[in-house]
């Protein structure tokens, strides 16, 4: 079984976002196993935090959005793409604006900064997942279905899937 997974140090980068056009910071940080990935505005009084999570989506056009109460972050989806192509289970993103900076319009940049802070294995075991049966899912025009493929001799590029929202890999059989 895997490890969860943080990074060894803190890194920053700033830029424009891209829903709001206002200069912001984001701040990468190491977090405590089975923290999970939590998001910190740093603008606001008392530093509310958001946690990556299925219960703090807030529904919004184009863009993925998080919500705690009356504090929000939107456009969180290239961070968490970052985090989750780089296997980082526990960390704490302070952002000081209404969303991080877009950058160069993907997750490039925030991956290059979160390899160049080094990635910290941690002494608890990962979440996992076994995908046993098709998992479906739709919502107007778009559709997601993750089936899991019986040990066969296949041999694939990656062989988990990751579920942003709930936090946990899914390893396929």
């Amino acid at each position: 079984m895997s490890k969860q997974q943080t990074i060894k140090d803190s890194v920053e980068l700033s830029g424009r976002g891209l829903f709001h056009g206002a200069p912001a910071t984001v701040r990468f940080k190491p977090a405590a196993p089975d923290t999970g990935i939590v998001f910190v505005r740093t603008d606001q009084a008392e530093s509310p935090q958001i946690p990556a999570s299925i219960d703090h989506v807030t529904k919004r056009s184009r863009r993925t959005s998080l919500r705690n109460g009356s504090t929000s972050i939107e456009t969180v989806e290239h961070c968490l793409a970052a985090c989750a192509g780089l296997q980082i289970d526990n960390i704490e993103i302070e952002v000081a604006g209404p969303e991080p900076p877009d950058l160069d319009g993907s997750c490039r940049d925030l991956a290059e900064a979160l390899q160049r802070a080094g990635l910290q294995e941690q002494p608890v075991d990962g979440r996992t997942m076994q995908v046993s049966e098709p998992l479906w899912g739709s919502e107007g025009d778009a559709e997601l279905e993750a089936i899991g493929i019986p040990g066969d001799g296949s041999t694939f590029d990656s062989d988990e899937l990751w579920n942003y929202e709930l936090g946990v890999k899914a390893v396929w059989p």
